[in-house]
């Protein structure tokens, strides 16, 4: 009789396990298409190092493609595009953000062996400088964009 108990407790510990198996699976892979997707909206920033028109062309006709007219003040079109880029990044924080969320709250995979274990060490290192180079950039040039858009709507008087 105690062993049938015995027996009890250790399939619901074995079948606990194995959902939190699969919801660490499921969590990890929403956490690495958040990344990848925050990384691909962030990418604005270190690409305006390299090639600020590109960026600003890009933008003029990603989503949909701009058209001011001759009457507007010349300046409209680079607030609108920085607009556009200001909101791309912002959606690229917010993805990040949640994947810290997610990282914070999902549950710990099983036990790893000492050659898993520094894999994932490298692995982390290199996703740790990647984010720290995208989110350095991206936050540089949301500040100066934010300042730009700030400075069309408000301009300092003379």
């Amino acid at each position: 009789m105690m062993t049938a108990s015995h027996d009890l407790d250790d399939f619901k510990t074995e079948e606990e396990s194995s959902a939190n198996s699969i919801r660490y699976r499921k969590i990890s892979a929403i956490r690495r298409t958040l990344w990848w997707l925050g990384l691909l909206l962030l990418s604005p920033a270190p690409a305006a190092f390299i090639t600020e028109d590109g960026v600003y062309s890009f933008f003029r006709s990603f989503p949909c493609q701009m058209h001011v007219e001759s009457t507007a003040d010349p300046q409209l079109l680079p607030t609108l595009i920085e607009k556009r880029i200001v909101i791309t990044l912002s959606l690229g924080f917010l993805c990040w953000i949640m994947c810290v969320a997610l990282s914070l709250f999902s549950p710990q995979s099983g036990a790893l062996s000492r050659k898993q274990r520094s894999k994932r060490i490298l692995k982390r290192i290199f996703i740790t400088i990647i984010s720290f180079i995208f989110l350095f950039t991206s936050s540089y040039i949301y500040i100066l964009l934010n300042i730009g858009i700030d400075l069309y709507y408000h301009p300092i008087p003379v």
